[in-house]
């Protein structure tokens, strides 16, 4: 490691300093060497491209879309939408469809810290309205039901990848400043644009608000002989 790398060079020109004391060497050869910069490797997030996001919510149960809408087109985050630890995860009654606000309360904040979800799109409050539980949790079911859900889909969905994939079209169809407020970032602006800025480009996001307006109230299912979940229920 770097510091590693810094002690052995001042025990190293202690010994040379000391052989020029002892008129041993002329020079410290130390002094022209330069230590490589410790460059820290930028880990690229995954994201959904529209055609994987039209052909997740094609094969989702309309149970579960109300709970994936929030997390692909409000940055939710999984653990908020449902845990194997907390108690209280998102319900109806913290999302207002008359104020277009979503209150994600500090016992179900991930970070344990208060945030309110609003300035987003029509097209996004429409999957809420026709989708979203009319009380009770939003996702009323057990974390290790999501997790097979997310096995069951043919769409391959990594850790964080709806998020991820909010931030990187949000960045350029909402603005880095609104997508930082929704998303509850504590990164900071630059750092946000490092890691967004390049994952998809204005055409695709302009792409992903259309199809967000033509499907506003679903996607059209696909044959149910296409369709690896169609036959899902709740165990």
């Amino acid at each position: 490691g770097k510091g590693s790398r810094e002690h052995n060079k001042r025990v190293i020109s202690a010994f040379y300093a000391y052989l020029m004391r002892k008129r041993i060497l002329s020079e410290n050869p130390l002094l022209k060497v330069v230590n490589p910069r410790n460059r820290r490797r930028h880990r690229i997030p995954r994201i959904l491209t529209v055609a994987q996001t039209i052909r997740l919510f094609q094969e989702l149960p309309e149970s579960c879309v109300a709970a994936f809408a929030l997390m692909t087109f409000f940055g939710v985050r999984p653990q908020e939408i449902t845990s194997e630890t907390k108690e209280r995860t998102l319900r109806a009654e913290d999302i207002d469809i008359i104020t277009r606000s979503i209150k994600i309360p500090e016992e179900t904040a991930k970070m344990g810290n208060w945030r309110n979800i609003s300035n987003l799109p029509e097209t996004a409050w429409s999957w809420l309205e026709a989708y979203m539980p009319k009380e009770g949790p939003i996702f009323p079911y057990s974390y290790a039901t999501y997790r097979r859900i997310r096995k069951l889909v043919s769409v391959k969905i990594p850790k964080d990848s709806l998020r991820h994939s909010m931030a990187s079209y949000g960045y350029h169809e909402l603005g880095i400043e609104t997508t930082v407020e929704i998303l509850g970032q504590e990164s900071g602006y630059e750092v946000f644009k490092r890691h967004y800025k390049a994952m998809v480009s204005p055409g695709d996001a302009k792409v992903f608000l259309v199809y967000r307006q033509i499907y506003a109230t679903g996607f059209p299912k696909l044959k149910a002989s296409k369709c690896p979940i169609a036959d899902w229920s709740e165990k």
